[in-house]
């Protein structure tokens, strides 16, 4: 879904999931694949690692673990 304000039906969440292939195991996570999704709603955003609810706290250490860097949040948009 896109989320924007105009004309059309009103949408009030979205998401977007990012799976990454992990066979270098350059994410501290002992599985071939990793998915890393993010729930956007209307009120607050929820994330999620491998179908399992975290915090955004957990997200970000994560991809700073495997050479992200928080001071360019620009690497995923």
């Amino acid at each position: 879904a896109l989320l924007h304000e105009g004309t059309g039906p009103r949408v009030i969440s979205a998401f977007v999931e990012i799976i990454f292939d992990n066979s270098d195991n350059r994410l501290p996570i002992d599985k071939e694949e990793v998915s890393l999704r993010r729930v956007i709603g209307a009120k607050k955003d929820q994330y999620f690692l491998d179908k399992k609810m975290v915090t955004k706290n957990d997200v970000m250490n994560l991809l700073e673990s495997a050479g992200f860097s928080r001071s360019n949040p620009y690497y995923i948009v």
